[in-house]
């Protein structure tokens, strides 16, 4: 099975200067907790990717200014795509080995195009093999929370 046969299409997404009350405005909106950072609308590029704890830790816990802040104050760098062509089991394997809750989807010219949850790899997944990578996923992280997507 195809990860673009199960990924979100069409997120919500932002750019480096999008504003934090913006993108906030966004997770409320379309009721997701991390948006991809693109390079630009016109290249659709990503660059990161900010979550709500993104904003949490490293604006709110900081003590730094939230509604003076954008995106690129607290997005964490897009480590991790997958091609839209791909294998689920790749992406799993993906997921799993780099403890990511999400990855970025990208077509052949590296445009976003979608999003890929644990929650859409365990509903495509046999039983067992879901929850592996839920397992390994959810292990308590000992990387920095720049990885924590």
């Amino acid at each position: 099975m195809k990860v673009s046969e199960v990924m979100s299409t069409e997120p919500a997404c932002c750019t480096p200067a999008t504003s934090i009350p913006e993108v906030a405005r966004m997770m409320a909106e379309h009721d997701c907790g991390a948006i991809p950072v693109l390079e630009s609308e016109r290249s659709r590029k990503p660059v990161g990717v900010i979550t709500d704890r993104d904003i949490t830790v490293r604006l709110v816990a900081q003590e730094r200014e939230p509604l003076r802040s954008t995106a690129n104050d607290a997005m964490s760098p897009a480590a991790v795509v997958i091609g839209e062509d791909s294998e689920i089991e790749q992406a799993a394997r993906a997921m799993q080995a780099n403890r990511l809750r999400r990855v970025l989807v990208v077509s052949g010219d590296g445009a976003c195009v979608g999003m890929l949850a644990l929650a859409d790899i365990a509903d495509a997944l046999p039983e067992g093999q879901s929850a592996s990578v839920l397992r390994q996923v959810s292990r308590p992280n000992v990387r920095s929370e720049s990885a924590a997507h």
